[in-house]
């Protein structure tokens, strides 16, 4: 059984968020997206597993939408967060670029919440990115929080909005 910062480092990985705001003239959806990598799907409570311990995840899924059928396209972290993002296959959305340069991803793809923003949400990323320039806030998003792209599993610091603010204790507490 795995130990369970190893679970909640599993589980609590990789946060996005797009906070959408109420428009004076026409109600929009708010939309939250929350991505948790590097675990099986089976990895929750509300999934069955009697040895996890997941009550966040399992009240958000009681009060939302839990993906019974879902697959990703790559067995590597960022390549399937580009997808995500594009709505793209990893191939197609720079997934090759993205292991050797890590920079190409905001060349050449433009992710969803940047046209959610353009179309007048207000939008934020919270976790790691590691698609390029983790520390600078991206197009298309009202606030920003992650991570240099290699780095510690404590007190790594966290840039929010462009600025370096440092942490205390491990990486995966200050997401969740």
């Amino acid at each position: 059984m795995p130990k369970k910062s190893q679970i909640v480092w599993r589980v609590v990985t990789f946060l996005v968020a797009v906070v959408a705001t109420a428009g004076a003239a026409a109600k929009r959806p708010n939309v939250v997206l929350i991505i948790a990598d590097d675990y099986r799907a089976d990895w929750m409570g509300h999934k069955g597993t009697p040895f996890m311990q997941t009550p966040n995840l399992d009240r958000l899924a009681a009060e939302g939408i839990s993906f019974e059928n879902a697959f990703a396209c790559s067995g590597v972290c960022s390549p399937s967060r580009a997808s995500i993002l594009t709505g793209r296959y990893a191939h197609r959305a720079s997934a090759p670029e993205i292991i050797w340069r890590n920079n190409s991803f905001l060349l050449t793809q433009t992710p969803f919440p940047q046209l959610l923003h353009e179309a007048g949400y207000v939008t934020g990323y919270i976790g790691k990115f590691h698609l390029g320039r983790d520390e600078e806030p991206q197009p298309g998003f009202d606030y920003w929080a992650s991570f240099p792209f290699v780095g510690n599993h404590s007190d790594q610091p966290i840039w929010i909005n462009g600025k370096k603010t440092p942490q205390k204790g491990a990486t995966t507490n200050r997401f969740s």
